[in-house]
């Protein structure tokens, strides 16, 4: 039951980033950092246009959603996916979370450039 729910949560984080699947742990390992390194930095400059067409209360408003955001990826991936991940074996695990983050930094930068109007 472990190996298949296992499985399931593998191809359920990769499919967002399914450029990253090579097949080779590492080279996947390596593929998902860069992308993320790409979406943060993305996210960054939306982000912060964003907060110049703030005002006071809703720069305030954007900031509390940002960390809130950030400690839910934070909770699912490091946390829940982490757990999963920890019963693989070798890099898996940690293949695991970087596909969860690299999938949740796409979602918000994606939600993020839908309030940029």
């Amino acid at each position: 039951m472990k190996k298949l729910m296992l499985a399931l949560l593998v191809l359920f984080c990769g499919v967002a980033h399914a450029e990253c699947k090579t097949g080779n742990v590492y080279s996947d390992i390596e593929c998902f950092e860069k992308q993320l390194k790409t979406d943060k930095a993305k996210m960054n400059k939306v982000y912060n246009k964003l907060v110049s067409n703030l005002d006071s209360e809703g720069k305030a408003s954007l900031e509390k959603s940002q960390k809130a955001w950030l400690d839910y990826r934070t909770k699912q991936c490091s946390g829940l996916m982490g757990y999963y991940g920890a019963q693989t074996l070798g890099a898996g695990s940690h293949l695991i979370i970087l596909s969860c983050e690299a999938d949740k930094t796409k979602e918000r930068l994606n939600e993020l450039k839908s309030l940029d109007l």
